[in-house]
């Protein structure tokens, strides 16, 4: 993985993923913020070394890179399962928007998500884009890669509510203390016709002044944590 930005790299550094390399220009090294972030890599990464702004940018994905960035090695989840009683799940399903998947990651991370699916068709969660919207928060749970057709066994035990614009129940009617996930669609298509078939209710948002919806990032974020509200008084 390829991690940007002063925030994000702190989160890699407190979190378990291996970290392979940093990458830093003699001119990033000299602020503090950096200083601190290098102190911290000294332990943790294989390899830390002072590099040419050009050869930087070239390794970086946005085009003005902050002067560090660092590889990481990729997390493996594909045996996760809940440990806990009644876990909280956040399912994407076909988010193709780099910006709302790490929204719903942060939010997700926030709200006190045991775990994150991500089907095969959303954007790839641990791309440099979703990283830096996630400020780091895909390092701190599982994000899980699946696919509808063959998803984890443990998600038979888990009530599945998928989210629709034009529903009767409104997210606040659910109880969100029992073993739940939440499933958030496409952008502009919506939830896909796999999830729908293993789903157990549908949930919506009331929206005032004819708004017709919320994007994916927000209208997750939304339903996370009123769940966080209503498990936070337990």
């Amino acid at each position: 993985m390829l991690v940007e930005g002063i925030r994000p790299l702190r989160e890699l550094l407190v979190s378990e993923s291996p970290v392979l390399a940093i990458l830093v220009s003699p001119e990033a090294a000299e602020i503090p913020e950096v200083e601190q972030i290098l102190d911290t890599a000294r332990d943790r990464a294989e390899l830390v070394a002072t590099v040419l702004p050009d050869i930087l940018q070239s390794a970086a994905d946005t085009d003005s890179p902050q002067g560090i960035l660092a590889i990481a090695g990729m997390p493996d989840w594909s045996d996760f399962a809940p440990v806990e009683r009644d876990p909280l799940i956040l399912i994407a399903d076909r988010v193709r928007d780099p910006g709302n998947l790490g929204t719903l990651i942060r939010s997700a991370h926030g709200a006190g998500c045991n775990a994150i699916l991500v089907s095969r068709e959303s954007a790839d969660p641990f791309s440099p884009k979703v990283i830096r919207s996630s400020a780091g928060s895909v390092f701190h749970l599982p994000v899980v890669r699946f696919n509808w057709s063959n998803p984890p066994s443990w998600l038979d035990g888990v009530d599945v509510y998928i989210t629709e614009a034009e529903t009767e129940a409104t997210y606040d009617d659910i109880d969100w203390t029992r073993p739940a996930a939440i499933v958030i669609g496409n952008e502009t298509e919506g939830v896909s016709k796999a999830a729908f078939a293993h789903a157990d209710g549908t949930v919506g948002i009331p929206l005032a002044n004819s708004l017709e919806s919320l994007n994916a990032g927000i209208a997750g974020s939304v339903i996370l944590f009123e769940a966080w509200r209503q498990r936070r008084r337990q």
